[in-house]
Formats: C-alpha cells, sequence, structure tokens
C-alpha cells in the first residue's frame, strides 16, 4: 500500500486537508503533498532569458534536448547527520540520476572549505512546527546557491528502505532549481509540482525522470554556471 511506504505527515494548519505530499521551492517539500515554492522575483524575466538563449544558441539536440559540448561536474557540499548508509544511498541515486543526463556531481561531506559558489546543503534535525509546517526542504534558486532539508520530516513516520530514496529524489530536485536558476516545474516527472500516489509508488523502486525541457534549462544553467565559476568545473 501507498499509505505504508508514504504516511502522510499533516501540515498544523487548521484550514488545510492534506492530500498527496508536498515538496516545497524556494523551493519547499511538503509532506503531504509536495508543493514547491521559491522566490519569484525576477521569475517570468529569467525563464524568457533563457529561452531565448536557447533560440540564439543553436545547441545541438539529442533525442529533443539539448546537449552540452563537454561534460559538467558541479560540487555540492552537504553537511552531516543523515546518517551515514542513509547519506551515501541517497547521494549514490542522486548521482546515478544526473549521470543520466550528462551531469556529474562532486559530493563534498560538510560546508567547511566549500567553494564560494559550490551548492550548499544544510540540514534541520529538530525543525520547529511552526517553521514552514509540512515543508521537506527548499533552496534558493535565484540566489543559486544554499538549499535547507528539513530531514526529520523526510523520514519520521518513514520505513528506514524508503527513506533514502525520498532523499535523493528531495536532492535531486532542490539541486535542479538551483542548477536552472528558475523557478519553473514540470507536469511529469521528478519536477512536478505535486507528487502524486503514482510517482511514489514508482519511486520505491526506480526513480523518476526528468522532462526534456528540465534538461534543457539544466544544461543552460551550468553554462551560465561555467562563465561564472558558479560551483562548476
Amino acid at each position: 500500500m501507498v499509505s505504508e511506504l508514504w504516511p502522510p505527515i499533516h501540515p498544523i494548519e487548521p484550514d488545510y486537508t492534506p492530500p498527496l505530499l508536498k515538496i516545497l521551492i524556494l523551493v519547499p517539500v511538503f509532506s503531504s503533498r509536495l508543493r514547491l515554492r521559491s522566490d519569484t522575483a525576477g521569475g517570468y524575466m529569467r525563464l524568457t532569458a533563457m529561452t531565448t538563449m536557447m533560440a540564439i544558441a543553436g545547441t545541438a539536440a539529442h533525442g529533443g534536448a539539448t546537449t552540452p559540448a563537454t561534460d559538467r561536474t558541479v560540487i555540492v557540499c552537504m553537511e552531516g547527520g543523515a546518517g551515514l548508509g542513509i547519506a551515501q544511498e541517497a547521494r549514490a541515486l542522486a548521482s546515478k540520476i544526473f549521470v543520466g543526463i550528462g551531469v556529474t556531481i562532486e559530493w563534498r561531506r560538510g560546508l567547511p572549505g566549500c567553494p564560494e559558489h559550490g551548492i550548499k546543503i544544510s540540514l534541520n534535525h529538530e525543525t520547529p512546527r511552526t517553521m514552514k509546517p509540512g515543508v521537506l526542504a527548499y533552496s534558493l534558486p535565484y540566489e543559486g546557491t544554499h538549499i535547507r532539508l528539513f530531514y526529520d520530516r523526510i523520514s519520521e513516520g518513514r520505513q528506514p528502505r524508503v527513506v533514502p530514496r525520498l532523499l535523493a529524489h528531495v536532492l535531486v530536485h532542490e539541486i535542479t532549481h538551483i542548477l536552472q536558476g528558475v523557478n519553473r516545474h514540470s507536469d511529469t516527472g521528478i519536477m512536478k509540482t505535486e507528487w502524486n500516489a503514482d510517482d511514489y509508488r514508482d519511486m520505491a523502486w526506480k526513480h523518476l525522470e526528468f522532462e526534456l525541457e528540465d534538461i534543457d534549462l539544466i544544461n543552460l544553467g551550468l553554462a551560465a554556471r561555467a562563465g561564472t565559476g558558479d560551483g562548476c568545473q
């Protein structure tokens, strides 16, 4: 049963009726309906600029998605505290998902010594109930560096074998927002605004996929970061 794999964590707002599970973006991740939020200032202009870049660049396409000229490596620094085995499994799956689109994640433990423009992931372990109720994580796509995971909310009430797979998908979702540098979501796959029961069922035995537009925007974002040295090699 999906309810056994993904027990809902109910937000505390009295007027909230929880259906699925939310991932928020600023980009937060909700647990009874993954809803993604993020800072929205300049979102339309940024997306328009990226779309224009795609048209002008005329980059080579493979299966409809733009293909970067060279492989890109992104440095991601992540605080400890998720449990060594859980963190390793989650990072391995997240890396596999990105490798599938030609992106390499270079994981580094801890935030001290992280390159200035590396992606920095902080973990909360005792998140106050009043702090973004129901949210599992959030990122700052326009700031381009920081992600915060509410790890206690990701892990609580879930079977141990489920936690690393959920954590991996949350990591990929949030890192993608940072790489794209824009607040947007897709109709299907890993970048959906809300994952439904079918998505969670799939997530338990395979990983969700990117849409072609997700890949296009990641490639454009990587090119932009490489030009400024923002966490790419």
